[in-house]
C-alpha cells in the first residue's frame, strides 16, 4: 500500500499529549527497533495533524507539549536521515511528497511559502517524476 493510500484512509493518527492538541508521537517511531514504513506513515500523520495557531498559547504545559512533540519529530527526522539509501529514496520521496499535499490542502497560508522548499532544495523533477510514476492517482 502507497502513502497516498494510507493519507486517503487513515483516521486521526495518535492520541493527544495530556493538555495539548499536539499529537502524540507512537512509540513505534521514535525508540526501539523500527521500520522505515513505519516512521514515515507516523512523521506524516502526526506532523501534519497538529493545527496552525498550536503553538500561540504558551502556558506551561504547552510548553512541555511542544518539546515533546519536537523531541519525538526531532527522533523521527533522525531516523528517516540515517535510512536513506538507494533502496529507500523513492519511499521518502513519497512521504515528503503526501506531507507538502496534506500541508496545501490543510494550511493554504503556509502552503504559500513551503511550495518553494521542493524548489530550492533541486527536488521538483524528482517529484515530478515520481507523480508520473505512481500508480495511484
Amino acid at each position: 500500500m502507497g502513502l497516498r493510500a494510507i493519507v486517503r484512509g487513515a483516521p486521526p493518527f495518535g492520541e493527544l499529549l495530556e493538555g495539548s492538541i499536539y499529537p502524540e508521537w507512537p512509540e513505534a517511531a521514535v525508540r526501539g527497533k523500527r521500520e522505515l514504513s513505519t516512521v514515515l506513515t507516523s512523521f506524516l500523520h502526526v506532523a501534519t495533524s497538529v493545527p496552525l495557531d498550536a503553538a500561540s498559547d504558551p502556558g506551561e504545559p504547552r510548553k512541555r507539549a511542544i518539546q515533546a512533540w519536537l523531541d519525538g519529530g526531532f527522533e523521527a527526522h533522525k531516523f528517516i536521515h540515517r535510512s536513506i539509501s538507494r533502496d529507500s529514496y523513492v519511499e521518502v520521496l513519497g512521504c515528503l511528497q503526501c506531507v507538502l499535499a496534506q500541508c496545501q490542502a490543510a494550511y493554504p497560508d503556509l502552503w504559500a511559502v513551503l511550495q518553494f522548499v521542493p524548489m530550492k532544495n533541486g527536488l521538483n523533477p524528482h517529484l515530478a517524476l515520481l507523480a508520473r510514476w505512481s500508480p495511484e492517482p
